[in-house]
């Protein structure tokens, strides 16, 4: 039902060579038990400035769903690249199942907003840090 891809092949920091460059390894995922199991969802995890990434893909109908809990409203062109032309790697090789996805593949990216959680203020800081110094002060009495 659910597919992991690797974190290290998909960084924008790994050397990559032509016969396995990121794009390929994600249609060869993508492809895995021959590609034929139209519900399974693939996690593809990116890290971009320390800052990690989630990308939930469902190659067989062309949707993405980027979750960045950073909150940022663009997609690293990287990613981007990456994930659309794993995608459309993916249909050309099982184009004859895939009756959705053509040649130029329409994908969609979703960036749904669960990370709405603003800075905590200093007094709430404050607050938290008053309560873990009494906590530590009862626990050495």
């Amino acid at each position: 039902m659910f597919g992991f891809c690797d974190s290290n092949v998909l960084s924008p920091m790994t050397p990559t060579i032509e016969e396995e460059n990121p794009s390929k390894y994600l249609a060869r995922v993508f492809g895995c038990n021959e590609g034929k199991n139209r519900n399974q969802l693939f996690f593809a995890p990116f890290n971009e400035n320390r800052n990690w990434m989630l990308a939930v893909i469902s190659p067989w109908n062309g949707s993405v769903y980027w979750l960045d809990p950073g909150g940022a409203d663009n997609i690293p062109e990287f990613a981007k690249t990456v994930i659309n032309e794993g995608i459309k790697q993916f249909s050309v090789f099982h184009r004859k199942d895939i009756k959705e996805i053509k040649k130029d593949a329409y994908i969609g990216w979703k960036q749904p907003k669960f990370f709405t959680q603003e800075a905590y203020s200093s007094e709430e800081i404050d607050e938290i840090r008053d309560i873990w110094v009494e906590y530590l002060l009862k626990q050495l009495n």
